[in-house]
């Protein structure tokens, strides 16, 4: 029930909401306190028969003030109630000591609690003058009572009475209403780190799907130009073989959920043989090996990704009941990888040997893998392959290409951990 009290008026986690809890709990704190008065001085009157009841009457007016304050709280009118917080400053500081309590009573202590509680409740780069002009008015109630103050105009105790007894519970009150709204201040404080926390964690999770991980450290560490050139890699595209015709035939929606049945496969494979992707550009995907950690087998297990993604968009095609055809094509080469962009960045690959990629699978066969002269030489010894011939290549010319027929070995990467 106080957390709900406390949250009235709280909307959302803005600056301004954690002020309005804040000063939901000073209110609060302050009729409690000042209400507990009203009902000391109460029985008091009852049992003593003196005139307590005007003390009591202040102390409920007391009560009253903090609870416009909560009622300004609650309709985000923060400068009222730092204004009636100030006019409670002035009761404490002034009529109390001066009409009933004196000097020893300490409830001028009080005083040196709202200082800091007014800077709770401001926002210091926009309200600062408010709290200068609070500050000071505190400060000048206090020092006031403190060192000119001498005896009260209506003493209602006598002074060995104020001393232990009226001096220890406004010091008690005062340490009271400032631990309670720092606590609130400091669980709040630590609640918003953990939030950020999980933010921060989210946010690199989000961008460690974006960039490879040692990319990603690179990126945050310097803003700068991130380029680096690998002399031996290998690439991967793989497209779904008339696609364009089977979108045709669904919904946006089916569309999207078919590309990421078969992509988060894919991705999934990609994880077990160590391979980075790189990006989709709409039913094709690219992926590549030895980047951005180099590696002597990158062609190897490059190969090993392609045939266990054409063995999952065969058991996905026989599973949805549509005849659908990967078309991959390998090239092997030097490549130049980097990140491009500021805001919607991307890790990508340029060179010779990513357009030649390209090329094998534009001009591949369905169901097949083929590769260029350059990764059947690294992988002859490790796969089977039946020479196709030459091919027509935009901008190579004739070209010697091969198609994977077998494994003449097989390595089981399973126990690789992501």
């Amino acid at each position: 029930m106080l957390k709900k009290i406390i949250n009235l008026g709280v909307t959302g986690e803005t600056h301004e909401d954690q002020t309005i809890k804040l000063v939901n709990v000073i209110a609060i704190a302050g009729f409690v306190i000042t209400f507990g008065y009203v009902i000391g001085f109460g029985i008091l009157q009852f049992f003593l028969g003196e005139s307590y009841y005007k003390t009591s009457l202040l102390e409920l007016f007391g009560s009253c003030l903090f609870l416009i304050m909560f009622t300004f709280t609650l309709r985000r009118w923060r400068i009222a109630a730092a204004i009636t917080l100030t006019l409670i400053g002035l009761l404490e500081a002034f009529v109390y000591p001066v009409l009933f309590f004196g000097h020893n009573s300490g409830v001028h202590f009080f005083t040196i609690a709202f200082p800091p509680l007014c800077l709770l409740m401001f926002n210091t780069r926009s309200d600062y003058k408010y709290f200068i002009f609070f500050a000071f008015i505190c400060t000048f109630c206090f020092l006031y009572t403190e060192f000119f103050l001498t005896d009260a105009l209506y003493p209602v105790f006598p002074e060995n009475f104020q001393i232990f007894y009226l001096k220890l519970m406004n010091a008690i009150g005062t340490i009271g209403l400032v631990s309670i709204s720092v606590f609130v201040f400091a669980y709040d404080l630590n609640d918003a780190r953990d939030k950020i926390a999980i933010e921060h964690e989210r946010a690199n999770n989000l961008l460690l799907n974006i960039l490879p991980k040692s990319v990603a450290e690179k990126l945050k560490a310097n803003n700068s130009n991130i380029a680096d050139g690998f002399a031996e890699t290998s690439i991967l595209f793989a497209d779904i073989v008339g696609f364009t015709q089977i979108a045709s035939r669904f919904s946006p929606t089916e569309v999207v959920g078919l590309l990421n049945t078969y992509f988060t496969k894919f991705d999934e494979v990609m994880v077990k043989y160590e391979i980075e992707k790189i990006k989709t550009i709409g039913d094709a995907y690219m992926a590549a090996s030895g980047i951005p950690e180099p590696c002597d087998d990158h062609a190897e297990k490059l190969m090993n990704f392609a045939i266990e993604i054409l063995e999952q968009s065969a058991i996905i095609s026989r599973e949805i009941g549509i005849p659908i055809d990967l078309r991959i094509g390998i090239n092997s080469g030097p490549v130049t990888a980097g990140v491009i962009g500021t805001k919607k960045f991307i890790y990508d690959l340029w060179g010779d040997a990513v357009n030649l990629a390209s090329r094998m699978e534009m001009h591949g066969l369905p169901g097949k893998i083929q590769v260029t002269t350059d990764t059947y030489l690294l992988l002859k010894d490790k796969f089977e392959f039946e020479h196709r011939g030459e091919i027509a290549v935009k901008g190579k010319g004739q070209l010697n290409v091969y198609i994977l027929s077998g494994k003449k070995n097989y390595i089981d990467y399973s126990h690789v951990v992501a």
